[in-house]
């Protein structure tokens, strides 16, 4: 019950954004989260996709700061790079490939 509890708490408030390439609204370029409709800070899983519609960046906020690994990826699809960020630093090792993956 208490996780169930916690787990519902921590997405109050929070309101889905989405930002497009074109203005007819189909070609989606972002999925994100913000706090609030307020405040607009970050909060929650960040999502960029190409103009093709594959991702690009897959990482996550927290009050605005980046707080997870943020995967990267070339536009053939290949893995371009992975950071893992805590409170919006740089923690421990990252990788980095070229276009090959």
């Amino acid at each position: 019950f208490i996780c169930l509890f916690m787990a519902g708490k921590m997405t109050i408030g929070q309101v889905i954004q989405r930002s497009y390439f074109d203005k007819e609204k189909v070609l989606i370029k972002e999925i994100y989260f913000v706090k609030s409709k307020k405040d607009k800070v970050l909060h929650g899983t960040y999502k960029r996709f190409f103009p093709q519609g594959y991702l690009e960046l897959l990482g996550k906020y927290n009050l605005g700061k980046k707080d997870s690994i943020f995967t990267e990826w070339w536009p053939n699809g290949n893995l371009m790079r992975w950071v893992n960020y805590k409170n919006d630093h740089k923690q421990g090792d990252f990788m980095v490939y070229d276009t090959l993956g």
